[in-house]
């Protein structure tokens, strides 16, 4: 007779399932002096900090100087620097770097070739100076964006009318991390060409968003060029009407495609209208849309956000309280509004710069005429994710606005590409440590009374420590303060000879509150249980069973007596044609998990995009297009927790459950499609579970997974 292990699953049972974690603080403030002071980015750190860049007339060394400031998490400067000379400098671009330092890109008049170069400088995480240099020719030169690279060194895009075959010509420059030129080359044609944005893409070439003259129709149309690593054209593209048409920000998307954001005048409901649009992979509209009112609206910054759609920020004279309001969009994955925002006073207020922070919130900045100390200053605002700031009036939810869909087509240009070579010179700035006036226009209230990570103003237990908020009656009053918590019992009929346990969730974590076995007819029963958020968990032997993907949960009806019968499903099904599903990830898995061996992540990537049946044993019909690489989540979901055995050296059970069908699990580093910043992405050891991040450029295995048909 033959023995067989069967693995079953997990079932969780919820009677309530409102959790929070801790509350983090949003604000909104203001810096600056007497005179004209503004934002051009804001980025987070990795300490969890914040630091913007901008201008600054009210203090350095000349008429304008770059400016930046270190913020703590409450917005409270902790060491704040300006950068120029005796005359005029602008800072068009900033970004931390991979060393914890930073990079600025702009231009200066102070110390030139010509009218105006292309300014550089490198500071240290302190904001010291560590290297600094100008590039330009004879005339006016511009740096726009700099993006760090995958090799620690620096692309930078801008304008140039020292070279090139127009009157301003799009001027790239490829610097190793000294800021020596690796490479440059102009491209446009007979008139004005722009760029403000440049990324690194994931094959190490480069895209670049702007506008051109040169091309396309009469007036200005936005311009996307996508470059090889060594700043040949791939493709050239114009988009836009018969007015004029710009782009300001472009963020590669997770599906190798790019969206950006501007402003257009050809499509829409006014004089200007914000205008996005999703690019394929090769520059072509999957969709585009337009959004505003009868009068000038803009776009200057967007990002794809943690839940896949897109967050964007720049400024409308259409709605809000002043003459131009900053306002925010939140957009789905498809472009369609899920929420938009004013905010601002009676003047004039803008948002230059968007960045989701690591809690799932936002970062902005931008100017403000409305708010602050002198004519114009420089405002940040820390904002939940939804967008707001508790009790603060300056923000506006819109009812009402305009969203139009267009049919813009993608026209093919062909630009002209000239290599440059400009004149580098080693500059020594002013550095002046300056101490501006900050001021509050908005600060959520940050009372703890009860100590549980849960502000009051959100808290549904203001004096007593409940961090999980559980409510199981839906009154609005927590469980550790409400005097009508509900009893109630669980049953269910499942298997005779299985153990059923019976946790809760607490904040110290999941606590075993009552275990039986089911009787000779597979009955169980738990009696008298407290209202929160339990889960059972079946074992057998020394196996514990594994969740599906839905859940049910327990009508509010229904809480007090609640009936369960669990049903009995194998952890792993091998399906005979190469591939394993596992029911606690709702994936399937390839079944030989090192069929390709090990490889860069960028190769990874592509491997498991285009594995296709007839590849690595499989039969299964699948196509080039239904695998993906396995995200981090979905690695750390196919082991046991805690791993059932450590292995050592290679070994197929080091972290899957012992008895799976996998193959060729080595214990070893295995990629995730998960990035980790621009550089580097996530990766997990077999060998005992645990992730890391790591430069894309290192060779690690990797494990494709696809959806269920």
């Amino acid at each position: 007779m033959k023995k067989r292990t069967l693995l079953f699953m997990m079932v969780l049972i919820f009677i309530s399932v409102p959790i929070y974690a801790g509350v983090s603080n949003q604000w909104a403030k203001t810096y600056g002096g007497s005179s004209l002071d503004n934002v051009k980015n804001v980025v987070q750190t990795s300490d969890g900090s914040f630091v913007f860049a901008g201008v600054t007339s009210s203090y350095g060394a000349g008429s304008n100087d770059a400016w930046v400031l270190k913020l703590d998490s409450d917005g409270v400067a902790e060491w704040e620097k300006t950068y120029g000379s005796n005359t005029t400098e602008s800072l068009y671009s900033f970004h931390q770097t991979s060393d914890g330092g930073f990079v600025i890109g702009g231009h200066t008049i102070s110390y030139t070739a010509g009218g105006a170069d292309a300014w550089f400088l490198k500071l240290d995480s302190d904001g010291v100076v560590e290297w600094e240099k100008t590039y330009g020719g004879s005339k006016d030169d511009y740096f726009d964006s700099i993006h760090q690279t995958s090799d620690g060194g620096f692309a930078v895009a801008g304008r140039t009318s020292s070279y090139g075959a127009g009157y301003q010509d799009v001027w790239v420059l490829k610097l190793d991390s000294g800021g020596v030129v690796e490479w440059e080359k102009t491209y446009g044609g007979s008139e004005y060409d722009y760029c403000n944005s440049i990324n690194q893409t994931s094959d190490g070439g480069f895209i670049i968003a702007g506008s051109t003259r040169s091309f396309g129709d009469i007036s200005n149309d936005a311009w996307v060029l996508k470059l090889d690593s060594s700043g040949l054209i791939k493709w050239s593209k114009t988009y836009g009407g018969s007015e004029n048409d710009h782009l300001k920000s472009l963020y590669q998307t997770s599906d190798g495609g790019f969206v950006v954001a501007g402003q257009t005048s050809s499509y829409g409901a006014g004089g200007a209208d914000a205008w996005v649009l999703k690019l394929d992979s090769g520059g072509v509209v999957e969709w585009e849309k337009t959004y505003g009112g009868n009068t000038d609206d803009s776009l200057y910054s967007i990002h794809q956000t943690s839940d896949g759609g897109f967050a964007a920020v720049g400024r409308t004279s259409s709605y809000g309280a002043g003459n131009l309001d900053a306002w925010f969009l939140k957009l789905d994955s498809g472009g369609e509004v899920e929420w938009v925002k004013t905010y601002g006073g009676s003047n004039d207020d803008y948002f230059n710069s968007i960045h989701q922070t690591s809690d799932g919130d936002f970062a902005v900045a931008g100017s403000t005429t409305s708010y602050g100390a002198g004519s114009n200053d420089a405002w940040v605002l820390k904002l939940d994710s939804n967008g707001d700031v508790a009790n603060c009036d300056m923000i506006n939810e819109l009812q009402s606005y305009g969203s139009t869909t267009n049919s813009v087509i993608a026209v093919s240009s062909s630009a002209s590409v000239e290599i440059s070579s400009a004149r580098i010179y080693l500059r020594t700035a002013t550095v002046i440590d300056t101490s501006s006036e900050m001021r509050t226009v908005c600060e959520a209230p940050s009372t703890d009374s009860d100590g549980d990570n849960i502000f009051d103003y959100v808290d549904n237990c203001q004096n007593t420590y409940n961090p999980i908020q559980f409510d199981a009656d839906n009154d609005g009053t927590g469980d550790a303060c409400d005097a009508d918590t509900v009893y109630g019992t669980i049953s269910g009929d499942i298997k005779r000879g299985v153990t059923v346990n019976i946790y809760r969730t607490t904040c110290g974590g999941d606590v075993l509150i009552d275990t039986t076995s089911t009787d000779q007819n597979g009955y169980y029963s738990f009696g008298d249980l407290e209202s929160g958020k339990l889960f059972i968990v079946l074992t057998a032997g020394s196996y514990s069973f594994y969740p599906v993907s839905s859940w049910p949960v327990i009508p509010q009806e229904d809480i007090q007596s609640y009936d369960f019968t669990a049903t009995l499903i194998p952890r792993f099904i091998d399906n005979d044609d190469g591939t394993v599903t596992d029911f606690r990830t709702n994936l399937i898995w390839l079944k030989n998990a090192n069929c390709y061996g090990y490889d860069n992540w960028s190769n990874a990537m592509s491997f498991a995009a285009g594995l296709n049946s007839g590849e690595c044993g499989l039969s299964d019909g699948s196509s080039a297009g239904d695998w993906r690489l396995a995200t981090k989540e979905d690695l750390q979901g196919i082991g046991t927790d805690p791993p059932t055995t450590w292995g050592t050296g290679y070994s197929s059970d080091a972290w899957i459950m012992p008895g799976s069908p996998f193959v060729s699990i080595i214990d070893n580093g295995f990629w995730s499609s998960t990035e980790y910043g621009t550089d580097s992405a996530w990766h997990l050891r077999m060998g005992n579970g645990f992730s890391y991040p790591d430069s894309k450029t290192y060779s690690l295995y990797m494990w494709p997974v696809r959806s269920p048909n």
